[in-house]
């Protein structure tokens, strides 16, 4: 994704505010919630495209999205309606967030910035 440079960087710095926003509302309703993928490799994200399990122009390679891991009572989650309420919450912290959980193939761990 070809982007201005300093345009990014602020992009980046604003997802990174919203998305420790978004943990310290977690931690104040009590839920465990870790961080997982958030920097992809264009190559990698190209072979999960390939093997349907992403797509091509993922956020990630930005640095714009991050996968969040939920656990209730030590159980990691898996289904995308258990991370409804932080998806109802991503959502509510800037124009630019966008939940994977809404997604036609929905990703419930999946939390992001799009351009507006």
């Amino acid at each position: 994704m070809a982007k201005d440079n300093s345009a990014l960087v602020q992009q980046q710095a604003d997802f990174a505010q919203a998305l420790g926003e978004l943990l310290r509302i977690a931690k104040s309703a009590r839920l465990t919630v870790t961080l997982g993928e958030v920097d992809r490799p264009t190559v990698l994200a190209e072979l999960y495209a390939k093997l349907g399990k992403g797509v091509k122009d993922s956020q990630h390679c930005d640095r714009l999205a991050a996968d969040l891991g939920l656990y209730v009572s030590g159980k990691y989650q898996t289904e995308t309606p258990q991370y409804a309420a932080l998806g109802a919450w991503w959502k509510k912290l800037d124009k630019r967030a966008r939940w994977g959980g809404d997604f036609p193939k929905p990703d419930g761990n999946h939390f992001e910035f799009i351009d507006p």
